[in-house]
């Protein structure tokens, strides 16, 4: 099984049950003609299917030939197989050699929807057999390069959701605030298992992964109360526009921890959610993007590339007290002196990216 993206993912799937019934699909494959790769994946093969599901094989023929997609049942299950051709395996594993987006060249990211889907299933598939030729492309596949490509696509998404938020809340559009928050968590919340070493293709399924991995699992009930909060359409205005600022700061609370502690490799668990009353407190409508040529502090239609410490800085405001900031997760193994601190601060402030009272400046 390939764990390259499994992060702390159960690693009792995919199951034997479902193991022998793709290698049975297969094998009836391979009647046909020579199978040169059959990959197993989807959401039976991860462990987040239902009672429903399909269990999806992808196959290319040894031969370059076209494999006609069709469907099994074996025993209780439906197998979907879905010919995979050798030409698009190949221009998918060039397109993730390497992360290479950079703040003014996003065309890594523009992958269509059904490219980007096979590319993510490909990184999490189970291989269950290959030729000498499928096998080294199979292996050649950069699954970290993917990775980071999920978690900037979300971002990339969730940042312009956020400043939707402002532009909304500001209009006194609360209807649309709080549609593009909810949208812009729900795409944070793949860049933040992202950030743990897992990505999937279909959001249905992000509170569960983030639920049953150890290094989110404590991330679930913020992420489920602010998603489901229950608030009614004529709710009092303040209110809608507090859950959907607090959405936000969620948003870039998962974001922020990816690009900067779940960046090189996946972190091993990303740090609680807290949002204080008493300090400086980051801009909701703000966050933080990282490219191959460096990290931007981006909102409000404006961006700034920022050095490493300054984006950890803004991402440690979190409202706690001054004289706690230096315990933040985000400035683990930072030491910053308080001058060069308060002028962070008082800049940070100046360009509209945080909150910061006068006391602190």
């Amino acid at each position: 099984m390939n764990t390259a993206l499994s992060g702390e993912r159960p690693t009792d799937h995919p199951t034997e049950e479902v193991l022998a019934t793709a290698r049975e699909a297969a094998a009836r494959c391979e009647a046909e003609a020579p199978v040169g790769l059959a990959v197993v994946s989807g959401s039976l093969a991860m462990g987040l299917g239902h009672a429903l599901s399909d269990l999806d094989l992808y196959i290319a023929r040894a031969d370059g030939s076209a494999a006609p997609g069709r469907t099994f049942s074996i025993g209780s299950r439906t197998v979907q197989v879905t010919p995979l051709d050798t030409a698009k395996l190949r221009q998918l594993v060039d397109h993730a050699a390497g992360f290479r987006v950079e703040s003014k060249d996003r065309s890594q990211l523009s992958l269509s929807m059904s490219d980007g889907k096979l590319l993510l299933r490909l990184a999490n598939g189970t291989l269950l057999g290959a030729d000498p030729a499928h096998r080294a492309l199979f292996d050649a596949l950069d699954r970290e390069t993917v990775r980071k490509l999920a978690i900037l696509r979300h971002a990339c998404f969730a940042v312009e959701l956020q400043e939707d938020v402002h532009g909304a809340i500001t209009s006194g559009d609360l209807v649309t605030a709080m549609a593009s928050s909810h949208r812009a968590l729900l795409h944070a919340l793949e860049s933040g298992i992202g950030g743990v070493g897992e990505v999937y293709d279909h959001e249905k399924v992000a509170l569960r992964r983030l639920g049953r991995h150890p290094g989110t699992a404590h991330l679930l009930d913020s992420a489920w109360a602010l998603l489901n909060c229950g608030l009614a359409l004529d709710a009092p205005p303040e209110e809608l526009a507090a859950v959907a600022r607090r959405r936000a700061l969620l948003t870039s609370h998962l974001i922020g921890y990816a690009v900067l502690l779940g960046w090189d490799a996946p972190a091993a668990a990303l740090p609680p959610f807290r949002v204080g009353q008493d300090g400086p407190l980051r801009r909701y409508d703000y966050g933080l993007l990282r490219f191959a040529n460096g990290i931007a502090l981006t909102g409000r239609d404006h961006g700034a590339r920022v050095t490493e410490p300054m984006a950890r800085l803004w991402l440690a405001l979190d409202g706690r007290p001054l004289r706690e900031l230096a315990s933040s997760p985000a400035l683990e193994g930072l030491s910053v002196p308080p001058d060069t601190l308060r002028a962070a601060l008082r800049k940070l402030s100046d360009i509209g990216a945080a909150d910061v009272p006068a006391a602190a400046r």
